[in-house]
């Protein structure tokens, strides 16, 4: 089975209880899950104690070098397409979350929210050159969508309907 990195901007936190339940779901069915969030929350349920302890948080992790900085080269197309996140903050956290996402040996990058977290997880996708996904959920699509065209370009897209 795979290791799953979950690009996550904020866990756990009550309001978004679905993230820990399909993280639970992934590891059930024997995928390591490895959470990455760029913020602590403070409210969460029991459940999602044993997650939030193996969650590698942005304020904890290591810059990528500069020496890896030739990597963002795979990313400029999608980068510049960016026009909802600073394109130098876009670049230091991709290679940031790349940089974690390697070192646990992730094979794939999964992000929550089609917004901020899906473009860092594109971007840090390709620094290893790993399958990325991400859910957008209604906010996400309809309300603000956030350069969606170009992230979904840059997707294989595989539609799912329940």
């Amino acid at each position: 089975m795979k290791t799953i990195g979950y690009a996550i901007p904020c866990f756990p936190t009550l309001s978004e209880t679905f993230t820990g339940v399909e993280m639970r779901a992934m590891a059930t069915l024997s995928h390591q899950v490895i959470p990455f969030s760029f913020v602590k929350g403070q409210h969460y349920q029991q459940a999602d104690i044993p997650l939030m302890k193996q969650c590698s948080y942005s304020s904890n992790m290591p810059y990528y070098s500069l020496r890896h900085i030739h990597y963002a080269f795979r990313c400029c197309p999608f980068i510049s397409q960016q026009h909802e996140f600073g394109r130098l903050a876009l670049i230091r956290q991709g290679l940031q979350l790349a940089l974690w996402a390697d070192h646990h040996h992730c094979q794939r990058l999964h992000a929550h929210f089609a917004w901020h977290s899906a473009a860092r997880a594109i971007v840090a996708a390709k620094t290893p050159n790993i399958p990325v996904s991400f859910v957008g959920l209604g906010a996400d699509i309809y309300a603000g969508p956030q350069d969606l065209m170009a992230k979904l370009a840059r997707l294989p897209i595989q539609l799912c309907c329940h």
